[in-house]
């Protein structure tokens, strides 16, 4: 706390001091001679420096732990969400996402790549400053694995769990809702487009879409780069530009939640000519994961410079929302 006590300039010491230290306002701009006011938003010196001050001790401690917080910057500063805000987030944007899928893929307009990747980029930027907008089990492995302390381990469990619930319901409401269903299994594909089906090619492009999804998610709402205004528009891109490419040679799920919302729906579906076999069930839960694992090794591998800088204890210079 600043002393009451005036000096002999009519300054009181710790404002005299801040002055000094070149102190920086949260919007970013410096605080002029013995300016009271920040010449840009107008917010009190003595605030930043709370602010300020507040940040150097507790920044690595209270904010590194929620990666809602870094994709966004707030106008005015909020709690952090409860964690069951962040559930019931991570419920209804996967919901969005897995019934958006369910509804494109039974339309004949055939434009379900555009349709999914376009409702999950909208969904991102509704939820990304509550949970951090993951929406997918294979992310949230991900962000846990790349460390940096962006999740904990039990909100990453309350995440899947909000992920698959979201994923459940949005199957058996999207099947409600226009009658038919599907199912992810590598030999429908030989049924559709009259070739062999084969595992290891829908092995590969589900773990390696996946990992550009993942490295995507990674890169543009949990690095250094953020905070930034394209995360969203990038992750539902990545995930349109997967589906277009792997279409044909696979059904391009990248999402464990979207896997189990659409395969529960077909088995309800008294009239649906295909249930998945057991090593397709393995194959679209599994494989998703093994290509979210490559991304946070790839991240590592390629940000060494944020773990130092992190392991240092470094602190933001642009601050994202705090909370005392």
């Amino acid at each position: 706390m600043a002393s009451n006590e005036m000096g002999a300039g009519g300054v009181a010491p710790a404002e005299s001091s801040a002055a000094q230290d070149g102190l920086a306002c949260a919007c970013g701009a410096t605080f002029q001679g013995q300016a009271k006011f920040c010449p840009s938003c107008g917010s009190a010196r003595q605030d930043a420096r709370s602010r300020c001050e507040t940040s150097q001790s507790d920044f690595s401690k209270k904010r590194h732990s929620a990666v809602n917080d870094i994709i966004t910057v707030e106008r005015v500063e909020v709690r952090e969400p409860f964690i069951l805000e962040k559930a019931l987030a991570e419920l209804v944007g996967t919901f969005m996402l897995v019934f958006t899928v369910g509804v494109a893929v039974a339309s004949p307009a055939g434009d379900a790549a555009y349709a999914i990747g376009l409702m999950l980029g909208i969904q991102i930027y509704c939820f990304g400053s509550i949970s951090g907008a993951m929406f997918n089990p294979a992310v949230t492995l991900a962000v846990l694995i790349s460390g940096r302390d962006k999740i904990s381990l039990r909100d990453a469990g309350i995440y899947v769990a909000s992920q698959l619930l979201g994923g459940l319901l949005a199957g058996f409401i999207s099947f409600g809702a226009t009658q038919r269903s599907f199912c992810f299994d590598y030999e429908q594909l030989g049924d559709d487009y009259d070739q062999e089906p084969n595992f290891g090619k829908s092995l590969i492009l589900e773990v390696v879409y996946t990992m550009a999804l993942c490295m995507t998610v990674l890169t543009t709402g949990t690095s250094n780069d953020c905070p930034n205004q394209y995360f969203g528009f990038a992750i539902g891109l990545t995930v349109t530009g997967g589906a277009v490419a792997s279409g044909g040679f696979d059904q391009g799920s990248f999402n464990p939640a979207v896997t189990l919302g659409m395969n529960m729906a077909n088995y309800a579906n008294s009239n649906s000519e295909r249930n998945p076999s057991a090593e397709a069930w393995l194959l679209y839960l599994l494989a998703p994961l093994l290509g979210s694992v490559l991304a946070a090794g790839i991240y590592r591998g390629t940000r060494g410079n944020e773990y130092e800088a992190f392991k240092n204890g470094a602190t933001p210079r642009i601050q994202a929302k705090h909370t005392e």
